[in-house]
């Protein structure tokens, strides 16, 4: 028996970079993202990837127009200098 406590199939990323796609976690508390490699492709698609996270298990990731093209900074917050590269 799996200890995962929310089974999710599909999540939309927060935000793509050349390096990462970002999810942000709906079931921490705590502001929390999960990254998965992007392969340098920052294009609107659906992305088969599983989760690594205790709390939630999602099966794809979709990267749409509401996805935001940037850099985070530490915080999570996007990075205004980044947008640039991303347009």
């Amino acid at each position: 028996m799996s200890n995962i406590k929310n089974d999710i199939r599909t999540i939309h990323a927060f935000s793509i970079n050349n390096v990462h796609i970002t999810i942000k976690c709906p079931h921490h508390k705590k502001k929390t993202f999960h990254r998965h490699g992007s392969c340098g492709d920052i294009s609107n698609r659906e992305e088969p990837r599983c989760s690594h996270c205790t709390e939630c298990n999602y099966n794809n990731v979709i990267i749409d127009d509401q996805t935001l093209r940037c850099d985070l900074g530490k915080r999570g917050q996007p990075l205004k200098r980044s947008f640039q590269y991303y347009i």
